[in-house]
């Protein structure tokens, strides 16, 4: 069965181009215009991943990524959003509206690819976590383990010692890896929703956490003005 990608982008040209080029990759494309037209069908087509602009007649992409987080049969289904709005607050919007990742536009076809191919082994990794354990005891990253029961963190087998926001810290970076975070959303998952301290405060406690897993620091990617991933080098 082929893996099924929807696209839904205003631009016919770009449509055409990017349609074409995921055919010849043998993947399986359903194209849509608007987003009033996509969201008609998606709860029913249950795609692989989709490609969302951010900029659509009617309702934006934004709106339609709430609407598709909302709804149980596309609440984790894998979102790239392209964009030409390419500041921060534009691409933390995205992120926060419950996209995967960003491409900007203009973009390289081959570096949509790329980005396409890592959401869809992500993805496939979550899923085959979540059929074997629905409540995972541990997290695994290199040499790096998470006992999520004990809060208690092995680096080649030997006990770290972290804060519990560090810890929380970690552990959301590593269940997400390869996911761009945003401050508020890290925020939101180690402090919680409606303390009232800034964004930047999560990069206090990255400098604290990176002094602590020596190596792997080098693993956690600052997105300039946006937040952190954890990434493979």
């Amino acid at each position: 069965m082929k893996t099924s990608i929807v696209i839904i982008e205003d631009d016919p040209d770009l449509r055409e181009i990017i349609t074409t080029h995921l055919k010849t990759l043998d993947y399986e494309t359903h194209t849509f215009s608007t987003g009033e037209e996509a969201l008609s069908v998606l709860p029913k087509l249950l795609p692989n991943l989709t490609i969302l602009d951010i900029m659509l007649p009617g309702l934006s992409g934004i709106e339609i990524c709430k609407k598709l987080r909302s709804l149980t049969a596309t609440q984790k289904m894998p979102i790239l959003m392209l964009t030409a709005l390419t500041t921060p607050p534009h691409i933390i919007q995205g992120l926060d509206a419950g996209a995967d990742d960003y491409v900007t536009k203009p973009f390289d076809i081959m570096v949509l690819t790329a980005r396409i191919r890592a959401l869809l082994r992500r993805n496939e990794h979550r899923v085959t976590i979540e059929k074997a354990s629905p409540s995972p005891k541990r997290l695994s990253y290199k040499n790096l383990e998470i006992d999520l029961h004990e809060y208690r963190v092995f680096i080649s087998g030997k006990e770290i010692t972290l804060t519990l926001t560090e810890f929380k810290l970690l552990a959301a970076l590593v269940a997400s890896c390869g996911k761009v975070l945003t401050r508020s959303a890290l925020l939101n998952t180690i402090i919680g929703d409606g303390i009232n301290v800034t964004p930047r405060t999560i990069d206090t406690h990255l400098v604290s956490l990176r002094k602590k897993i020596g190596d792997l620091s080098l693993h956690i990617e600052a997105v300039r003005g946006v937040g952190y991933r954890m990434i493979d080098l």
